[in-house]
C-alpha cells in the first residue's frame, strides 16, 4: 500500500476505498419495524391500467394501517423510482397524498437503478442520525407497463416552437416539422426490456429509532396538525461540525437560448469538474456525489452518475439522484450531511441540474401501448392492427404537466391568490422584481458571484459562455405596462415579477470539519441545520418559507435579530412578499403556527442582496445550491454570522437551512 500506485489505476483505486476511511459517528440503534409490498406482476398484466403513483400508494396505506402508525409519529417519505412520469416527477409525495397522509409530512424521490429503495432507506437512516427525524417510511416503486417514450428532439423543438410562432406561415412551418420528425425516430427506452419478465415493483419499509421504539406508541391516528411537528421533536445527535468548503454553478441562462443545444447531464458535468478543479480535491478525498434534478432524461436517469463519469470521476465513486422539485439540490446537500452523520462519507459533492429548453413531450398513452404492443403481436393483421392504432394517435402528444398533480392547480394561479390573501399589490410585486434585477446586475458587475464558472460550446462557432443572461434591470413604467400571465384579467403576476424558464446546474463541496482541516482545505461556512416542512397543496403551495423559518431558528435556539443574512427562493414576487407578511401576521402565526404572537418581518436590509431567483434564473435543481453559496459569500463580505436558507416548493413543501460564517 505505500508504494507508490500505478498512475492510471491510481485515482480509482484509492477512490474505492474512501468511504471506508469515513470515521465512525456515534449514531442511535435505527431499527426496521415492518415492511409491505404489492403483489409483483409481469408488465403489461394485471397492473397495465395503472400509473407507479396508485402502487406507491397502495404500498403506503397498506404499511400504516399494518403498524398501526400514528401520523404524529412520522417525519418523512422517501421513496426511489428509476422510470420517472412527469407528471408525478416527486413521486413520493403525490402518493402520500393519495394514500391519505397528512400534507404536512414533506416527502421526496431518489434514483440509483436498481437499487433506489436501499438509497430511500439509508438516506432515511441519515435523517435520522442527524437528528432531524425519528421516524421515516422508505421505499420505492416501477412500473413498466408504461415507458416514457417520447417524441424525438426535433419533434419535441417544433412543438415548443408552436406557441412562440406569430403568424400563420410559421406555424404552418412548425406544424410541418412535427409529423416529419415524428417517423425519423422515436426515442424510448422500451427496446431494452423486450423479452425480458419485467416486474412492478412497490415495498415500503418504516425506520423508526430504537428508543422511539420502545416508547408506547399511540394505536390511533393522530391528528394531521400533530405530524407538522413531528421534526421539530426529533432527537438531537451528536453530529461532528459540517462545512461548506466550496460551489460553483454554470452560468444560469434564459432556456431555449445559450444551452438550447445541450443535455442536462453536460451542464451538470462542467459544475462537478469546475468544483474538483477549484478545489483541488484528490479522488481519494470524495466518497460520494449526490445531484437534484426534476425534469428526467430518461436516458440518463440517474444524472448524477452519468454526469461525474462524464467529468472524469472515477467509477469507483457512486452517485445518485434525488427529487423535491425546487429544493432538489438542497435534499442533495442534507442528504450528503446525512452520510456524514452516519460515519459513511467524510466529502460528499451534492448538486443538481436543470435544462428546461428540452422537455418530455411524450407520445400519449394509447400511442405509446401500441409501440410497446408492437413486439408481442405474432402475425401480420395483429401489427397492421397495432400499426393503425399507433398513427392514429401520434399527432396528439401528451403535453408535460404544468399543474400539480394533487390539485389540478398551475403555479402562478396559487400565487396569484396567495398575494390576494395577504393584500400584496401589483405595484409592490413589481418593485421588488425591479430590486432582485438591479441588485443581481450590480452583483455581477462587482464580481460578487464567483460562484459562476465558464461554460465553453463548441460548435460551428465556438463561445464560452462566462455570465447569468436573464438579469435585466427594467423600470416600473416597462413593468406596469404588461398584463396578467395566469388569472386574466385581474391578477398581479406577470411574466416580469415571476422567476422565468432557466437552464443550469451546481455543484458544492461539503466535508467535516475534522476532515478538511486535516487535509488543508479551507471552509467557507458552517452548515449547521436544516428542515423540511409540507402544507396543504391547494391553498398554501407557496407558504412554506413562513413555516420553516420560525421553526428552523425555534429548533437553533435562535431569533429573527441573530440572522444577519437571508436568502429566500424567489419563485414569484408576490410569493415572497405574502411570506414576510405571514410571518409578520398575528392571525397568521396564532391560528396556523400556533405561535403565542407574530414571528415578525424579515427585513429586506438583509434579504437577497444579490439578487434572485427572479433576476439570476431558477432552473429547478440547481437553484438550493445557489442560495447555500451566496449565504456563505454574503456572509463573508457583510461580516454576519448566521444566515437562513427557505425556500418553497410544488407539492406544498418547504427548506430552511441554517448556515454560520466560518472562523466567526
Amino acid at each position: 500500500m505505500l508504494r507508490a500506485v500505478n498512475s492510471t489505476l491510481g485515482p480509482a483505486r484509492a477512490a474505492s476505498t474512501a468511504a471506508s476511511k469515513a470515521t465512525k459517528r456515534n449514531v442511535p440503534n435505527i431499527v426496521l419495524v415492518d415492511a409491505v409490498r404489492t403483489p409483483f406482476a409481469v408488465s403489461g398484466t394485471v397492473f397495465k391500467d395503472l400509473m407507479a403513483v396508485d402502487l406507491q400508494k397502495e404500498a403506503i396505506k397498506a404499511l400504516v394501517e399494518r403498524t398501526n402508525l400514528s401520523y404524529e409519529h412520522l417525519d418523512h417519505i422517501l421513496c426511489g423510482t428509476v422510470i420517472q412520469e412527469p407528471r408525478t416527477s416527486n413521486i413520493a409525495r403525490e402518493a402520500s397524498l393519495l394514500a391519505g397522509v397528512p400534507d404536512k409530512i414533506p416527502a421526496h424521490t431518489v434514483t440509483l437503478a436498481c437499487i433506489s429503495s436501499n438509497v430511500a432507506m439509508t438516506q432515511g437512516m441519515g435523517m435520522i442520525a442527524t437528528g432531524n427525524a425519528n421516524a421515516v417510511i422508505a421505499g420505492g416503486v416501477e412500473l413498466l407497463s408504461d415507458l416514457p417514450i417520447r417524441y424525438n428532439k426535433n419533434a419535441r423543438s417544433a412543438l415548443l416552437g408552436f406557441a412562440k410562432a406569430k403568424d400563420v406561415p410559421s406555424k404552418l412551418k412548425v406544424g410541418t416539422d412535427v409529423p416529419i420528425s415524428t417517423f425519423k425516430y422515436n426515442e424510448s427506452q422500451f427496446a431494452l426490456f423486450i423479452s425480458r419478465n419485467i416486474y412492478l415493483i412497490a415495498a415500503f419499509f418504516r425506520f423508526v429509532s430504537k428508543e422511539k421504539m420502545l416508547r408506547a406508541v399511540n394505536s390511533t391516528l393522530g391528528p394531521a396538525r400533530a405530524a407538522s411537528t413531528a421534526a421539530s421533536k426529533a432527537t438531537k445527535r451528536n453530529v461532528p461540525n459540517i462545512v461548506l468548503v466550496d460551489a460553483v454553478r454554470t452560468p444560469f441562462a434564459v432556456s431555449g437560448t445559450v444551452f438550447k443545444d445541450l443535455m442536462a447531464v453536460d451542464l451538470q458535468k462542467e459544475a462537478i469538474r469546475a468544483l474538483i478543479e477549484r478545489t483541488n480535491l484528490p479522488y481519494e478525498h470524495l466518497d460520494h456525489i449526490l445531484c437534484g434534478t426534476v425534469i428526467q432524461e430518461p436516458r440518463t436517469s440517474n444524472i448524477a452518475r452519468e454526469a461525474s463519469l462524464l467529468a472524469g470521476v472515477p467509477d469507483k465513486i457512486p452517485a445518485h439522484t434525488v427529487t423535491l422539485a425546487c429544493i432538489s439540490s438542497n435534499v442533495a446537500m442534507t442528504q450528503g450531511m446525512g452520510m456524514i452523520a452516519t460515519g459513511n462519507a467524510n466529502a460528499i459533492i451534492a448538486g443538481g441540474v436543470e435544462l428546461l429548453s428540452d422537455i418530455p413531450i411524450r407520445y400519449n398513452k394509447t400511442a405509446r401501448r401500441a409501440l410497446l404492443g408492437l413486439s408481442k403481436a405474432k402475425d401480420v393483421p395483429s401489427k397492421l392492427k397495432i400499426g393503425g392504432d399507433f398513427l392514429k394517435n401520434a399527432f396528439f402528444p401528451e403535453l408535460p404537466a404544468v399543474a400539480e398533480f394533487s390539485s389540478g392547480e398551475v403555479m402562478g394561479h396559487s400565487g396569484d391568490r396567495l398575494a390576494a390573501a395577504f393584500n400584496v399589490t401589483r405595484r409592490e410585486q413589481d418593485e421588488f422584481a425591479v430590486r432582485s434585477h438591479t441588485f443581481a446586475s450590480e452583483a455581477s458587475k462587482k464580481g460578487k458571484l464567483s460562484d459562476v464558472i465558464p461554460v465553453f460550446l463548441d460548435g460551428k462557432k465556438p463561445v464560452t459562455i462566462k455570465e447569468d443572461n436573464g438579469i435585466r434591470v427594467s423600470s416600473m413604467e416597462k413593468l406596469s405596462s404588461l398584463k396578467p400571465a395566469f388569472i386574466k384579467p385581474h391578477g398581479t403576476i406577470t411574466a416580469a415579477n415571476s422567476s422565468y424558464m432557466t437552464d443550469g446546474a451546481s455543484a458544492a463541496l461539503i466535508m467535516t470539519e475534522e476532515f478538511a482541516l486535516a487535509n488543508g482545505y479551507k471552509p467557507k461556512a458552517y452548515l449547521r441545520d436544516y428542515m423540511y416542512v409540507s402544507q396543504d397543496p391547494k391553498d398554501e403551495l407557496l407558504l412554506s418559507p413562513a413555516y420553516v423559518i420560525p421553526k428552523l431558528l425555534d429548533k437553533a435556539g435562535l431569533g429573527l435579530k441573530d440572522v444577519d443574512v437571508f436568502e429566500i427562493h424567489e419563485a414569484f414576487a408576490g410569493q415572497v412578499l405574502a411570506n414576510l407578511s405571514a410571518m409578520d401576521s398575528e392571525y397568521f402565526c396564532k391560528e396556523k403556527m400556533k405561535r403565542s404572537g407574530k414571528f415578525g418581518r424579515v427585513p429586506l436590509d438583509k434579504l437577497n442582496l444579490w439578487g434572485g431567483s427572479l433576476s439570476i434564473g431558477h432552473p429547478f435543481g440547481a437553484t438550493g445550491v445557489r442560495l447555500a453559496i451566496h449565504s456563505a459569500h454574503r456572509l463573508k463580505e457583510e461580516k454576519g454570522q448566521y444566515a437562513v436558507i427557505a425556500a418553497c416548493a410544488a407539492g406544498g413543501h418547504g427548506v430552511g437551512m441554517l448556515v454560520e460564517a466560518y472562523g466567526k
